[in-house]
């Protein structure tokens, strides 16, 4: 790309990021509900659409039989979410009774993703499963070698996961046939993002790669630093992302080349979220810190308790996200006001998702709560 036309593309690609996210790029679609971790396919942890809850009032709340680590997506008022008794829950929107449940061989730490009335969703028993979303039944599965952390990702009728086996797999979503395989040096933990036909994801071995997400082909590969849990969010042309070394970095997403590195307390194993040109995350050090987007500049950061696992979300200005201190939290975009915080009293490492005029999270013990 020529000096001129690359500077060109800077400009609108921060014009884009300084507005709203759901107008980044016609490529990521508008999905009802909260469909996938962090979203949508470009994980950008944001909609501005949705309408948000702002009272911070329990509606209800259910019990599973096993800890929770899988964060809850929600379409057709319905909420999924996975389980340490192995099984993928369905629960109704409005008052949390069970729908279904449909089991697996292995615990789930894997968030489902939703798509053509399909829910997708890993197990560490290392199969990629595919379930009718409003029964339950299977509808197909697909093993890799070794467990399944990741959360997957649905674009173009494709299903884009990773495996601790050290491969990233392209499935057909319809049929859970092989298209492609990429092998990387490390386990995947983090959960792939889809963008403008290319997939992005890390190793936990500090790479970031960039996919063909048609052919697998290698675009281009990236060693950032060690360890990777944070799952990329790519807005506005721009991949945003944390690291194990107390890090958050921004790179150009068509080349790889590094725009700006923010150096944080501690470890940071949250995903970031984007909205109005902030990038949000959370970090191990208890503080929920608050970016420019275009320049890495501090805007705001807000100490919890405890260490913040849990990645945030943005909706109509306000940032939810839980803490490992037991409480939820809703801050104001622009400058981090608390606007309440609800004590639910374990550990929350889960993300929250959102529907028209619900809020949902889990927390570790397996409670799932229901929240307007």
């Amino acid at each position: 790309m020529r000096n001129k036309e690359r500077v060109l593309y800077k400009r609108v690609a921060w014009v884009l990021i300084l507005g709203t996210i759901i107008v980044v790029c016609s490529c990521v679609p508008r999905y009802p509900d909260w469909s996938h971790f962090r979203y949508n396919v470009s994980r950008s942890g944001s909609d501005q659409i949705l309408k948000a809850p702002l009272s911070g009032t329990v509606v209800w709340q259910m019990e599973l039989p096993g800890k929770v680590f899988s964060s809850p997506s929600c379409g057709d008022g319905i909420i999924y979410l996975g389980c340490f008794d192995n099984h993928l829950y369905a629960l109704d929107a409005g008052d949390g009774s069970l729908i279904f449940s449909s089991p697996t061989e292995g615990d789930i730490i894997s968030s489902p993703a939703l798509s053509n009335e399909s829910v997708f969703v890993g197990s560490m028993d290392g199969c990629m499963y595919s379930f009718n979303a409003y029964s339950g039944e299977l509808n197909w599965k697909f093993p890799t070698m070794k467990g399944v952390v990741a959360s997957p990702v649905v674009g173009e009728n494709m299903v884009y996961f990773g495996s601790y086996d050290t491969s990233l797999y392209a499935l057909s979503a319809d049929s859970g046939k092989l298209i492609w395989q990429f092998t990387t040096i490390s386990g995947i933990w983090s959960s792939p993002a889809y963008y403008d036909g290319a997939v992005y994801f890390t190793d936990t071995a500090g790479l970031i790669y960039s996919l063909d997400a048609e052919s697998g082909e290698l675009l281009w590969r990236k060693r950032v630093f060690e360890g990777i849990n944070s799952s990329p969010a790519v807005v506005g042309g721009y991949l945003f992302v944390g690291g194990m070394d107390g890090s958050l970095h921004c790179l150009e997403a068509e080349s790889g080349t590094e725009v700006w590195r923010f150096t944080a307390g501690k470890a940071v194993d949250s995903s970031p979220a984007l909205a109005s040109g902030v990038v949000v995350f959370g970090c191990w050090d208890g503080a929920v810190y608050a970016l420019s987007a275009e320049s890495g500049g501090e805007v705001w950061r807000v100490v919890t308790g405890r260490a913040v696992d849990a990645s945030p979300a943005i909706v109509a200005n306000r940032v939810y996200v839980g803490s490992n201190d037991g409480n939820l939290y809703a801050l104001d975009l622009a400058s981090g006001r608390e606007l309440w915080s609800l004590e639910l009293g374990e550990e929350i490492s889960t993300s929250v998702a959102l529907s028209a005029d619900m809020l949902f999270v889990a927390t570790t013990d397996g409670v799932v709560y229901g929240i307007r």
